[in-house]
């Protein structure tokens, strides 16, 4: 009777820490979604600028060859 306690308690020992890791590791889940989100988000702000400026160099290396051209004509 008493062998059968002792593996009652463990079992539920047992079913107790899984039951606490589980809720650990759905916490964790959540803060890893939270720095994915906020990460996704800071690339899509990154893209954007990076776009702007690629567009605005752009823009300068036409100027540039404008200026090149006309002082060569000079």
């Amino acid at each position: 009777m008493c062998s059968k306690l002792n593996l009652t308690e463990m079992s539920e020992n047992k079913l107790d820490n899984l039951e606490k890791e589980v809720r650990e590791l759905i916490k964790l889940s959540q803060q890893l979604k939270e720095v994915n989100d906020h990460l996704s988000n800071k690339n899509v702000q990154l893209s954007k600028e990076n776009n702007k400026l690629s567009e605005k160099l752009k823009l300068a290396k036409e100027g540039i060859v404008k200026i090149i051209k006309n002082h060569k004509e000079k």
